[in-house]
């Protein structure tokens, strides 16, 4: 949303807001004027809270020009992905497997290259495609745990949501972040979950 957009959503919730108060206390105002002046405004103001704290996370993936997955379904030569033939990523993708694979090459700019040769190589290669700029590392626990361990991951994105999943594998276990000069620097609550940031200090 531009700012411009912003502005005059605010200026039309702030002035419903402003008509609203006088109204609502004359006695001969009706109960539905109320409510219809009361659910605009509340509306357009939810709705300019959410954009902005869309807004709050958006610097992390716009900085993002490399990207290192897991193989995943890879193996099997013939998928692509889910994501049809336009991946959301729009940056090199290095995916960490044990199968050779020529890279492969979608439309929207991702290129998907295959590393054999281990997580430092496959950063490596981000890094080189990134030329400065931020790397993302995604894909499973497991991956994530091998940079983490390594000393590899400068900054963690981390979604936390009330669901119960019964097992699954721990991200954090046996790893200390504060030992490793990790703090959380951001927290940006969302509609399905808490965004919280943490950031590794030079030490």
């Amino acid at each position: 949303m531009s700012t411009s957009q912003i502005l005059l959503l605010g200026a039309v919730a702030g002035s419903t807001i402003f008509v609203g108060l006088p109204v609502g206390r004359l006695q001969g105002s009706s109960t539905a004027l109320k409510a219809a002046l009361s659910s605009a405004a509340t509306g357009i103001l939810l709705f300019l809270l959410y954009d902005v704290l869309q807004h709050g996370v958006s610097p992390v993936d716009s900085s993002l020009t490399a990207a290192v997955h897991n193989r995943g379904s890879w193996g099997d030569f013939s998928w692509k992905g889910w994501w049809g033939d336009s991946p959301p990523y729009h940056v090199p993708v290095f995916v960490l497997t044990h199968h050779p694979r020529p890279p492969l090459e979608m439309q929207g700019g991702t290129t998907f290259h295959f590393v054999t040769d281990g997580i430092e190589a496959a950063l490596a290669r981000a890094r080189e495609a990134a030329a400065g700029r931020d790397v993302r590392i995604g894909g499973g626990v497991s991956t994530i745990r091998q940079y983490l361990r390594a000393g590899l991951i400068d900054e963690l994105h981390l979604v936390q949501s009330a669901v119960l999943l019964g097992r699954g594998e721990s991200l954090l276990h046996d790893i200390d972040l504060r030992a490793q000069g990790f703090e959380t620097v951001r927290r940006v609550p969302g509609d399905h979950g808490m965004h919280v940031v943490l950031a590794r200090h030079a030490r």
